[in-house]
């Protein structure tokens, strides 16, 4: 048990000195030595939980995933809502710090996807209304990250905007039906 606390404060300490890095550089800058340094941990410490820095990146989307999956309603058809939920999930996150070097790549999409299906078929949703969940929630999610990266980059880039676009935003899906073609 008292390894598990070590290990948590260990990784806790990791998160925020990176957290910190990618305030004032580019990720791709960004060296074990700098993280080590900053977390007050050896080299050896790092390496005993990530292999490369990418591998730390990779928990921390997965964190965020897990976390962003477990609030969702599923399904939903409130965009606005859940817009506005995914959106203070990555505020709470700084996930545009994050990624901020980083676009939305496949595995990111590949993780996203397959804990998205999990929720839905532990749901027994059809398989047409399963794709169509899944697509949906995708989109949403990707499409703000995006936002974002957009934005993230120009001087004029203020969270407040998009928190009121979202504010100012009511879509809901109003009817669906799925055919299948005989």
């Amino acid at each position: 048990m008292g390894d598990d606390l070590r290990i948590k404060k260990t990784k806790r300490s990791i998160y925020r000195a990176y957290h910190e890095l990618i305030q004032k550089k580019n990720r791709k800058n960004i060296t074990v030595k700098e993280i080590t340094e900053k977390a007050e941990i050896n080299k050896s410490t790092f390496y005993y939980h990530y292999e490369t820095i990418d591998v730390l990146l990779r928990e921390l989307e997965d964190e965020f995933i897990d976390e962003l999956i477990s609030v969702l309603p599923f399904p939903d058809n409130n965009v606005s809502s859940n817009l506005q939920i995914i959106f203070g999930k990555l505020k709470k996150y700084n996930f545009e710090k994050i990624l901020r070097w980083n676009k939305i790549d496949t595995e990111f999409l590949e993780v996203l996807s397959d804990r998205i299906v999990r929720v839905l078929k532990g749901m027994e949703l059809p398989c047409e209304e399963l794709a169509f969940w899944r697509n949906y929630y995708i989109f949403l999610i990707t499409g703000l990250i995006e936002l974002f990266h957009a934005n993230v980059n120009t001087k004029e880039f203020e969270i407040d905007t998009i928190e009121d676009f979202l504010e100012k935003t009511d879509i809901v899906i109003e009817k669906r039906e799925i055919k299948l073609q005989e």
